[in-house]
């Protein structure tokens, strides 16, 4: 069930599973909790931090997406659009490995296994 508060505060509240919103969208509920399905290589969760006093000043975005060339066959990155190093505007890979997943940074897209 979803439930719209309006007037939940000026900014209103979407709540999906819960009637206590936590935050201006809040899903509840047990196991996955979020699907995206999309068709192409685009980032599929973008979280971007604005400046405090300006939601339309980015200060830095963080991607998160997979590229596929068919089932399970892919790989999966995310990508922070504003490093201050020598990776900055590259792609970093999580690497399959027995214990822990590695980061691995790209100039391209390189295939790591997942």
């Amino acid at each position: 069930m979803i439930y719209i508060d309006a007037a939940a505060d000026s900014h209103g509240a979407v709540m999906i599973g819960t009637t206590n919103p936590a935050r201006q969208l809040h899903v509840a509920g047990t196991g996955a909790m979020i699907r995206v399905d999309r068709n192409d290589a685009s980032p599929g969760l973008i979280f971007n931090q604005t400046a405090v006093s300006d939601l339309s000043t980015t200060l830095k975005v963080f991607y998160f997406g997979m590229n596929a060339s068919g089932v399970n066959n892919g790989r999966f990155y995310m990508f922070l659009s504003t490093f201050k190093t020598a990776v900055q505007g590259k792609r970093q890979y999580v690497k399959k490995s027995s214990v822990i997943a590695t980061l691995l940074f790209h100039d391209r897209i390189k295939d790591c296994g997942l």
